[in-house]
């Protein structure tokens, strides 16, 4: 595992985290609030495809397909995380 790699999908990690922080209303039903999930993969895996085209742009970079590959397992890890936090919500209620 090439240690560029594993930071790329460390960055992108907290993104879903964030986002679902940044969105999230106390009073919004917990249901709704899985719908943030893709939403955050979305705009997630958008971001980084134009880090990658930007990045093609320079002189000193180059875009690669493997970092965009990396930054969604960075995402889908992130979304893991919110889902098992409603999971457990879910499961408190009851």
């Amino acid at each position: 595992l090439p240690v560029d790699k594993l930071a790329h999908c460390l960055m992108f990690f907290p993104f879903p985290i964030l986002f679902f922080c940044m969105v999230w209303k106390k009073d919004r039903s917990i249901w709704k609030e899985f719908l943030i999930i893709p939403a955050s993969i979305i705009i997630g895996t958008i971001l980084a495809y134009l880090t990658e085209e930007l990045q093609a742009l320079t002189q000193y970079r180059t875009s690669d397909i493997y970092d965009l590959y990396a930054d969604s397992i960075g995402l889908y890890l992130g979304s893991l995380v919110i889902i098992m936090h409603l999971v457990i919500r879910i499961l408190r209620k009851k």
